[in-house]
């Protein structure tokens, strides 16, 4: 799995790094081998001015299913992050779970051949 940081106007030291690692690997490990490639961006959009401004849009894309994007804003970038991870692997699940159902799905539209 290839992993991607981007940030803008945020730094990032070890810790960081670190807290991103751990949560990805917890949130995507039952998904590793369906997961080619995921993208994270992590941004302060007002600055210094606080609010809601913490923002984490992670991209995750893969076999089986098409390009997961999900966007969160807080005011602390670790719970902005955390949250972004989770609800990433969530869609990446009812993405694949979708998938199966419509490989054992009949064809809409056609009814069954007459006896």
């Amino acid at each position: 799995m290839k992993i991607r940081l981007v940030r803008k106007g945020v730094s990032v030291d070890q810790g960081l790094q670190r807290l991103i690692r751990v949560k990805l690997s917890f949130t995507l490990q039952r998904l590793a081998h369906r997961v080619r490639w995921v993208r994270i961006l992590i941004e302060d959009t007002n600055g210094p001015r606080g609010g809601l401004d913490k923002r984490c849009v992670v991209s995750v894309g893969g076999d089986g299913f098409e390009t997961r994007v999900v966007d969160v804003r807080d005011t602390g970038l670790h719970a902005a992050i955390a949250d972004a991870l989770q609800l990433a692997a969530r869609s990446v699940v009812r993405a694949l779970e979708r998938g199966r159902e419509r490989v054992g799905a009949k064809p809409a539209g056609r009814a069954a051949a007459p006896a």
